[in-house]
């Protein structure tokens, strides 16, 4: 019996590492070449800027619900890009980038208030805002909160 089981082991155990295996005629699938990351124009407009791979939007005049700041992104066709709300981990990657040079960003047009993020907040109902001043990350109710909006591409 004890055979039995151990030959029975080593048969399954050949036949799921056959089944992993490569297969030699699949051919390689097909991948669709998309825009390079790096594809930043060399002069952006004024008030955009770059902070990693991202391209920022100016922040927005007016404080806006967290519906009005996702359709405001979505919606943008600015520089032939598609654009979204930035995560919170990415404003703080921004503020973090930029932390030194909030003149630069004021010189750019920026208005550095509460801005929104794409990160819901851990309780139903608030979104994480930051404050991009002071680089503080704090909660906003999604449905009746204000903030200022900028967008990443």
């Amino acid at each position: 019996m004890k055979k039995s089981t151990v030959l029975l082991a080593s048969l399954l155990f050949a036949v799921n590492m056959a089944s992993a295996a490569p297969k030699k005629n699949a051919a390689a699938p097909v991948v669709e070449a998309e825009e390079p990351a790096d594809a930043v124009p060399e002069k952006l407009p004024r008030g955009y800027i770059t902070s990693g791979v991202l391209i920022w939007s100016p922040v927005s005049d007016a404080a806006v619900t967290l519906a009005e700041a996702k359709k405001t992104c979505e919606s943008s066709t600015a520089l032939g890009k598609k654009w979204r709300l930035p995560t919170k981990d990415e404003l703080v990657e921004f503020h973090v980038d930029y932390r030194h040079t909030l003149e630069k960003l004021r010189a750019e047009g920026w208005t550095l208030s509460e801005v929104w993020s794409s990160t819901p907040g851990t309780t139903f109902g608030i979104q994480f805002v930051m404050n991009l001043d002071r680089g503080l990350v704090t909660y906003a109710d999604e449905t009746n909160g204000l903030s200022n909006v900028t967008c990443v591409s």
